[in-house]
C-alpha cells in the first residue's frame, strides 16, 4: 500500500470516528438518543472514500478529498455544537453527507483528469 493511500484510509477512518462522536458523544436533550442509521448517513462519504482509497490508485487525490471533508465536518460541528443555537443551524447535518459525496465525486474526477493528462503528455 502506497503512502498516500494509507493516509487517505486513515483520514477516512478519522472522519468516521468524528461522525460517531458527533452522533453518540455529544450531549443532547433528555430523551434524545443517538441513531445508528443517522450515524451511517453521516459517515457514508468517509466510508466511500476509504473504499475508493483501497480499490483505486488515486491515493493522493483521496487524501486531499479527506482533508476537505474533515474541514466540512469540523465546520458543521462548530456551527451546531459550539456556537449559540440558531434557528436552522442543525440542518447542516442533513446536507453534510451530500456535500461530502460531491467533494468525493469532484475529487475523483479531478484525479482522473490529472492522471490522464499526465499520461497523454509524456
Amino acid at each position: 500500500m502506497s503512502g498516500f493511500r494509507a493516509v487517505a484510509v486513515v483520514i477516512a477512518l478519522l472522519g468516521v470516528a468524528l461522525s460517531a462522536y458527533a452522533e453518540f458523544g455529544t450531549p443532547r436533550a433528555p430523551g434524545v438518543e443517538g441513531s445508528f442509521g443517522w450515524f451511517a448517513f453521516e459517515a457514508g462519504p468517509f466510508v466511500l472514500a476509504a473504499i475508493l482509497a483501497l480499490l483505486t490508485t488515486y491515493g493522493r487525490t483521496l487524501s486531499v478529498v479527506g482533508f476537505a471533508m474533515l474541514a466540512l465536518e469540523a465546520y458543521a460541528y462548530y456551527v451546531v455544537f459550539v456556537l449559540p443555537p440558531e434557528g436552522d443551524a442543525a440542518l447542516i447535518y442533513l446536507r453534510k453527507p451530500f456535500y461530502g459525496l460531491g467533494i468525493v465525486a469532484t475529487g475523483m474526477l479531478a484525479g482522473f483528469l490529472l492522471t490522464r493528462s499526465r499520461t497523454t503528455r509524456g
